[in-house]
């Protein structure tokens, strides 16, 4: 299987290359894919190309803030410059996929216990009739299927930024998947012999913004070798519990060891 990080330059270039440059949302002009699809295995969910200059810590913590529920502001704001733009009233996220998640995993929790083959492992993400808002949803819906056991995420899209969101969706994902494989394994014993599969992530528009052109030139003429290194992400054999994973990366996003895993704390080394 290819790397992650080829993943992802195969994926600008398929933007950049093959992309639309027929429409502007908001007056911005943008190169875009329609109905595009974009495939990774969960097991290394980081990208570690040094020219994207990713938050890592911010990526963790967004992670953490999204497994634990949470869409408020002053839980993420330090984490990132310009993250607090986004909120409405300087207190919530109107978009936030923590409180949406967390509130239909028992219900994933449940199709699974009752049918590990289940097709209707489905949370819907999208706010119906939203209103006019700063934070608007960019994902619809997450499907949790089983398959040669393995646990996958069909992750569906309305707009995927090929710069600023893939990064850090791909990993919010495979985050959710250890998250819900952790779980499964607390409530019932059926599940020991599952473990990470691949995230696949369904976009109606995935696009680069023709002011980040320039960004993306830099990082696919430099093909660089990794920033860092990590170990696979294994959640049963690296976690004890759902708790665990978050406590994990919330120790990530503050610089630091949690004593409980290896993973992933290359990325503050």
């Amino acid at each position: 299987m290819r790397t992650t990080n080829a993943i992802y330059y195969n994926h600008l270039r398929n933007i950049m290359n093959d992309g639309l440059d027929s429409a502007s949302p908001r007056g911005l002009a943008i190169k875009e894919k329609l109905a595009h699809q974009y495939r990774f295995d969960m097991t290394t969910p980081a990208i570690t190309i040094p020219e994207r200059k990713i938050g890592y810590k911010f990526m963790a913590a967004e992670a953490a803030w999204i497994l634990s529920g949470n869409n408020r502001v002053d839980q993420i704001e330090k984490y990132s410059k310009y993250i607090w733009e986004f909120s409405d009233n300087g207190i919530f996220y109107f978009g936030s996929y923590g409180p949406k998640i967390i509130d239909q995993l028992s219900y994933i929790l449940d199709s699974l216990k009752k049918d590990r083959d289940s097709r209707q492992a489905v949370i819907n993400i999208w706010r119906e009739n939203p209103y006019p808002t700063k934070d608007m949803p960019c994902s619809t819906t997450c499907q949790f299927l089983i398959r040669d056991n393995k646990l996958n995420i069909i992750w569906n899209m309305r707009s995927s930024d090929g710069v600023l969101g893939v990064v850090y969706d791909q990993f919010n994902i495979a985050m959710l998947a250890g998250y819900v494989l952790l779980l499964l394994n607390e409530v019932s014993d059926d599940f020991k012999d599952v473990t990470l599969g691949e995230g696949i992530i369904n976009m109606g528009s995935a696009h680069i913004y023709e002011t980040n052109f320039g960004k993306v030139a830099e990082i696919l003429n430099s093909e660089s070798a990794p920033k860092f290194t990590y170990e696979p992400f294994d959640p049963l054999n690296q976690f004890k519990s759902y708790k665990d994973l978050i406590d994990h990366l919330w120790a990530i996003a503050e610089g630091k060891n949690s004593g409980l895993s290896d993973f992933f704390i290359d990325a503050i080394r």
